[in-house]
């Protein structure tokens, strides 16, 4: 199981993932918990991964051909020109990357630079005006897993085991 987090919180969120799912996530394996690790260790995930659990998706919103073509979303663009270089705007699951092209003396198109364009809410472009780059963030789906657990540990009393199969 990869943990993609900032790195702050790490520790606190291998722990918690080591009591619920034991370190070899995925082995299909039952282990009998008390609830109240179970409800500790959900609660540092809940709390922590609001922040750290989360996905951001990256879209590009542009048009190819502005005033012929309404502005559209889209997870990328490409063909626009940007200081004389040939670019591709790409978005994705936390990830948004410019890329710069050359043409070489035989005609060929090479991948000169990848730019991590995260941080920028617009490009300007030299053929199709100002690309704005959205972003939205949502819980990733063990966060929504990980709540659903939650409301069922409510109904049950602290006494209770709880069993968790993975895999």
């Amino acid at each position: 199981m990869a943990l993609y987090t900032t790195g702050a919180t790490y520790p606190a969120i291998q722990e918690a993932v080591n009591v619920l799912f034991g370190g070899d996530v995925g082995s299909g394996e039952m282990r009998l918990l008390s609830k109240e690790d179970v409800v500790t260790a959900l609660d540092v995930l809940l709390r922590v991964g609001k922040q750290e659990l989360a996905v951001t998706i990256y879209t590009v919103f542009g048009s190819p051909m502005p005033g012929a073509i309404p502005p559209f979303s889209n997870r990328g663009l490409s063909g626009m020109s940007i200081n004389g270089d040939f670019c591709s705007l790409m978005g994705g699951i936390n990830e948004c990357t410019l890329i710069r092209y050359r043409q070489e003396q035989d005609g060929k198109w090479k991948e000169v630079a990848r730019e991590d364009v995260r941080a920028l809410a617009q490009i300007q472009t030299d053929n199709m005006g100002v690309i704005e780059i959205r972003k939205r963030t949502k819980p990733a789906k063990l966060m929504r897993l990980l709540r659903k657990i939650q409301e069922v540990l409510q109904e049950a009393s602290l006494e209770q085991e709880v069993s968790i199969t993975v895999g």
